[in-house]
């Protein structure tokens, strides 16, 4: 049997409905502060992106889009929560700073990686993401590439984590991808009981950790669970009993078990010699006579 670390619960409120959205040009505005009094705020959706938006506003053609690297890119959201939270942000392209009211809280650099903040919420508080134009990151001098692919006519993106779709001609329409365009959450911790649990670890011959797990909790607010283990996840469904079961594959670890050993050419001055071992191992002493040994 395995032993659990711990059991946590949490509620997460996806943040999609009451987001608004402007542009400015590149650098006008420093602060949410200054970014309050921008004209043009349109409604927004998350997820979503700047060119979604500014589409259903009637702002943005597709067969003729409009470049959006060139400019920063506001959005704000009133938020209803409050206390010890986690904001977090599954995808924001790209260079982003998340600020909370007039605090900036954090920055993210890549649009495929997660960022999480922890927050402790006022009665009222306002949640502002600022997309900064990538105008000078693409103009920034970077080492000679092996291979230029010819496709992608701006080679400033090869030092930024971004997609390429938009900056491909013929391949893709030329819409720069801007904007929260994965979820983004809020989650407050919640009160969990778990009344049993068993999770029964293996080790397979390809060093692939098998856990397979079937937890009880009190109470049916939770739907789904999630089981962490070195680095690797999976979701817990419930089962028709009500458990929460499934199976999480760990690979690449090394057996703690010390495997069967043979110590051979043992003499008196070894500690194996004259001191338990306490594991599977066995000590070979050479003697001359029946009486010796």
């Amino acid at each position: 049997m395995a032993r659990v670390v711990s059991v946590t619960g949490r509620r997460e409120l996806r943040l999609t409905e009451g987001w608004r959205m402007a542009l400015s040009s590149a650098g006008a505005c420093d602060t949410p502060r200054e970014a309050a009094d921008l004209q043009g705020w349109l409604p927004a959706r998350v997820p979503g992106t700047v060119a979604g938006a500014l589409r259903d506003a009637g702002l943005f053609d597709l067969d003729a889009p409009i470049s959006l690297h060139d400019q920063d890119c506001w959005w704000r959201l009133e938020l209803s929560d409050q206390g010890l939270r986690t904001l977090r942000f599954e995808g924001l392209a790209t260079l982003t700073e998340i600020w909370l009211d007039d605090r900036l809280v954090a920055r993210s650099e890549s649009m495929f990686e997660p960022i999480e903040v922890e927050a402790d919420l006022p009665e009222r508080a306002v949640l502002w993401l600022c997309f900064r134009a990538l105008t000078e990151a693409l103009a920034r001098k970077l080492p000679r590439a092996r291979w230029r692919p010819r496709m992608i006519p701006q080679q400033g993106l090869r030092g930024l984590r971004t997609t390429l779709l938009g900056q491909m001609p013929g391949w893709t329409p030329a819409v720069d991808a801007v904007g929260p365009w994965r979820p983004v959450l809020c989650v407050a911790p919640g009160p969990v009981r778990c009344r049993d649990a068993r999770i029964i670890a293996s080790l397979d011959e390809e060093g692939v950790g098998r856990l397979s797990a079937r937890i009880v909790l009190e109470g049916e607010g939770e739907e789904a669970l999630v089981l962490r283990c070195a680095g690797a996840q999976t979701v817990l469904t419930r089962a028709p009993d009500g458990a929460f079961i499934g199976v999480l594959d760990c690979p690449d670890l090394a057996p703690w078990a010390y495997e069967p050993t043979v110590l051979e050419g043992v003499t008196p001055d070894m500690a194996c010699h004259h001191e338990e071992t306490f594991g599977p191992v066995v000590a070979l002493y050479p003697f001359d006579t029946e009486d010796e040994a």
